[in-house]
């Protein structure tokens, strides 16, 4: 007969076994609950790469702008200056906005980062002091209103409450057991951060294309008028000569060379080698269906089904890596 002693030296491997089609696919379950944390930590680094190219890019059309308004000021010395070292403060995406983004995301990645721990064999499914201090910290910032952003898109009360639900989880860690019922119990407050961070994406990437799109026209317009008044030309040359202007060429080149190179627009490479543009929506969707498979690969814990729940980890692991595959090929 099995000593109860022993037994209650291993409760939660017991009720991990019992949710997961017996003991013998317990360590599987618990190297694919380990993929699921490495995919939510690929996902978080690569969500704020985007959003950091997005400041990038904010500075650079600034600038474009800037130096539109400078060249078609009648003043042949206009008081606009070009700062072409100067400082630049981000509209579009500001540190406040990246700090309150960065706060969502850690409450995803500590939540992942517990599940693991629930997961695993050991007794203890505290996570680290570390970890404990920080979501401690992050349940005080969202129970203050910490969150809400002092401008852009306002984080509402049911995201506030999400990140509560999900760090208070992770501060009575102690009185966690069963895996299943843990990320059950996490599935709403998941969805309603992956929900919000969705959305700004996409509002981020929209953004970026009307300005992308503002900055095109500038750079269209200025070319139409070098090739239709040969402003580049010596004054003293025919108006057929003035037309005949290979610095069209140059400049069109050029202009094409300067939106491409603006994160979050770009070229990456296609499967087959090719270069293929890239813009801020195409970067901002595969970021979101990422987002999609994370609370899908919950789900599938939370339904305690091995073959769906290997299927929808790996779907976030290799969406995770396509997207931040794609921001580092935009950025370099």
């Amino acid at each position: 007969m099995t000593d109860m002693s022993t037994l209650r030296q291993f409760p939660t491997t017991i009720v991990i076994c019992t949710c997961f089609a017996g003991c013998s696919g317990l360590t599987q379950i618990q190297d694919t609950v380990t993929k699921f944390d490495q995919g939510a930590h690929t996902l978080s680094t690569t969500q704020i790469a985007f959003a950091k190219s997005a400041q990038t890019a904010d500075c650079n059309f600034q600038f474009y702008e800037n130096v539109w308004n400078y060249s078609k000021a009648a003043d042949p010395a206009p008081p606009i200056p070009l700062a072409l070292t100067g400082p630049c403060v981000p509209e579009v995406m500001t540190n406040d906005n990246i700090a309150v983004r960065q706060n969502l995301l850690n409450a995803i990645t500590l939540y992942a980062d517990q599940i693991q721990a629930v997961a695993s064999a050991d007794s203890d499914k505290t996570l680290s002091a570390k970890s404990q201090d920080a979501a401690g910290k992050l349940n005080s910032l969202a129970k203050s209103h910490g969150l809400i952003e002092t401008n852009g898109m306002p984080v509402a009360a049911a995201v506030e409450a999400a990140v509560i639900g999900i760090t208070n989880m992770i501060l009575s860690a102690k009185q966690l057991s069963d895996i299943k019922s843990s990320a059950k119990a996490q599935s709403a407050n998941l969805r309603t951060i992956a929900d919000h961070l969705q959305l700004e994406n996409m509002q981020i990437a929209k953004n970026m294309a009307a300005k992308a799109g503002s900055v095109a026209n500038m750079f269209e317009t200025t070319i139409a008028l070098v090739k239709q008044d040969g402003i580049l030309i010596s004054k003293g040359q025919s108006a057929p000569a003035r037309a005949n202007n290979p610095q069209v060429y140059l400049l069109a080149v050029s202009a094409r060379q300067m939106l491409l190179n603006t994160p979050p627009l770009g070229v990456g490479m296609s499967a087959t080698g090719s270069l293929v543009q890239q813009d801020s929506v195409t970067v901002a969707s595969q970021l979101n269906s990422a987002l999609e498979s994370l609370v899908s690969a919950n789900d599938a814990i939370s339904n305690a089904s091995t073959g769906g729940l290997i299927a929808e980890v790996a779907d976030l692991v290799a969406r995770a890596q396509a997207a931040q595959a794609m921001q580092a090929a935009l950025a370099k």
